[in-house]
């Protein structure tokens, strides 16, 4: 008798059941999508994805076996050697004999090769991403830890295994939330290698600096008769240093005439602390891309220690008298002493690893700086060194700019490459329109305020030292340095203690030794907190510093 093989099938659920059901089937289509994006994203360089993965692994590890290449992108034998004669007809490959065992050929790319490969990788990236895109930022990484505990359990020679390496897995976990274009600005960003090259007069620096301008921290001001009165201070400070004015009211009859003029220091590449205003006599670090030359920020020398620094927006005489040393003697002694240009990279890690963040606190720092910068052979230098303890955050500002803003003219990216307050508004740059200022309301800190300062009033956000946290130091690194952690417990959200206050930036920093430190900001990423770490300038310019906190960065 016929068996009825429908009837048979409706009774045994693996064959009346739909096939989309099946591992088997899911995974022979989603290797179909695959491939399909891949043809999309690079057909026009008549190459499949195994043909790019064989070239990627030869680039990673350079000449090698034909065996050992097998495993490291899973091809038998058989398959592998008609690949190879493929690659090698269209001289992406060459093959030769090993000088230590004549028995074995070890095959590497060419310079077409390596040309294919630097025209591919970006397609390629973009494919893996489109196969994956539809997933949450969160299951894509669960994904691939599936896939590999699948492949594993699968594989009996241990040799063959997936290796496990969480913090690799977590740092691409990490930068895969960020989009594509936001992850090249990013790459940008961690190859900056940053040296301290130049202690000049900002008027050597920046030859082409417009006549009779003075440079501000953050964007620019909707309105310069109205500025905040700590930048009165500093502006006035400024054109007596510079000759331009011999009062206030001289100095701004000049400014709303137009015979002084007043602008955004970062479009300039200039980054100013606090208050501190930047005119062409001020004496400035120069912090230079040793891998790019000419890719460069400036920062001002450090104005010296409490309370009297021009930085904090007191105007006070002693802060006037100590910018006309450095601009007239220590700035120039100084600059004698920077005999060859000093990386600064390995300084910033040793502060982090030593219970800095780089922007509340800088101690480590400091004291790192110090062992590699000549002991200078001027009495009034050596007192200036010794009181000016936040000399280090100058150049770390600078060195925050220049990472940042290696990251910008990049279509769609997000990451900000430019930040900074002016006391009214909190103001950023994105790297997918490097020219244009994004402004919101500026938040005062939130923290601690000195003793006696109880009641005094904080002026809302200022200073380029943003740039700092835009980075992914000051703030977000609030868990390395308890001894000023302690004291903001409580008055800001518990995440900035923990790693979660690394949520918004994308990835780590190879030369930092604690991976768990992120740059690279993109507002685009979920997180619970983000804020700058700063210090509490009084609004009304009397004060000076009063306590430090974390400004809020301003939603909306």
């Amino acid at each position: 008798m016929k068996q009825d093989d429908t009837a048979a099938a409706s009774s045994d659920p693996w064959r009346s059941g739909s096939l989309t059901l099946r591992p088997g089937v899911l995974l022979r289509r989603l290797h179909q999508i695959h491939t399909a994006l891949f043809a999309l994203e690079c057909g026009d360089q008549n190459i499949t994805p195994v043909m790019y993965s064989v070239l990627s692994a030869l680039q990673q590890s350079g000449a090698v076996d034909q065996t050992t290449l097998a495993k490291a992108v899973a091809i038998d034998k058989t398959n592998m050697t008609d690949i190879l004669d493929r690659l090698n007809r269209r001289g992406r490959i060459k093959r030769r004999v090993s000088s230590s065992d004549r028995r074995v050929r070890l095959t590497s790319l060419t310079e077409e090769g390596r040309n294919i490969l630097n025209t591919l990788d970006e397609k390629a990236q973009r494919a893996h991403e489109r196969t994956i895109e539809s997933l949450s930022p969160e299951d894509r990484p669960r994904l691939i830890e599936m896939m590999t505990q699948i492949i594993n359990a699968n594989t009996s020679n241990v040799d063959e295994k997936i290796p496990s390496n969480a913090s690799a897995d977590s740092s691409a976990a990490s930068i895969s939330r960020s989009s594509l274009a936001t992850q090249r600005s990013y790459k940008k960003l961690i190859a900056v290698e940053p040296a301290l090259t130049r202690i000049e007069k900002l008027e050597d620096l920046i030859t082409d600096l417009p006549s009779r301008t003075l440079l501000h921290a953050g964007p620019p001001f909707s309105d310069l008769g109205n500025l905040p009165r700590p930048m009165r201070n500093s502006l006035v400070a400024a054109a007596q240093l510079e000759g331009w004015a011999t009062s206030e009211d001289d100095a701004f009859t000049k400014l709303k005439s137009g015979k002084i003029h007043l602008r955004p220091a970062q479009n300039f590449g200039v980054v100013t602390p606090l208050a501190f205003i930047v005119g062409p006599n001020a004496y400035c670090l120069e912090v230079e891309d040793i891998a790019a030359p000419g890719h460069r920020r400036f920062s001002p020398l450090n104005d010296g220690p409490l309370p009297y620094a021009l930085r904090l927006g007191n105007g006070h005489p002693d802060g006037l008298a100590l910018l006309h040393r450095l601009s007239k003697h220590i700035g120039a002694v100084l600059a004698r002493m920077l005999t060859a240009p000093i990386p600064l990279l390995p300084v910033l890690d040793h502060g982090l690893k030593n219970g800095d963040d780089l922007h509340g606190q800088v101690a480590a720092t400091q004291a790192k700086f110090r062992s590699l910068f000549s002991a200078p052979d001027d009495t009034e230098t050596v007192a200036y060194l010794a009181a000016a303890g936040q000399f280090s955050l100058n150049f770390i500002m600078a060195s925050a700019a220049l990472m940042i803003g290696a990251g910008a003219n990049i279509a769609k990216s997000n990451m900000i490459i430019a930040c900074g307050g002016n006391g009214q508004d909190i103001g950023y740059k994105l790297a997918s329109d490097p020219n244009t200022w994004i402004t919101r309301p500026a938040l005062p800190p939130v923290g601690i305020k000195f003793e006696g300062q109880e009641m005094a009033e904080a002026l809302p956000a200022i200073g380029d030292s943003a740039v700092i946290d835009a980075l992914g130091f000051g703030a977000a690194c609030l868990r390395t340095t308890p001894s000023l952690a302690e004291g903001y417990r409580g008055h800001i959200h518990p995440d900035f203690f923990s790693p979660a206050a690394h949520a918004p930036f994308i990835g780590p920093h190879p030369a930092l030794s604690d991976s768990g430190i992120m740059v690279g900001l993109d507002l685009t990423r979920p997180r619970t907190c983000l804020g700058i770490n700063l210090g509490m300038v009084e609004r009304t310019g009397t004060t000076g510093l009063i306590g430090r906190g974390v400004s809020p960065w301003p939603e909306g």
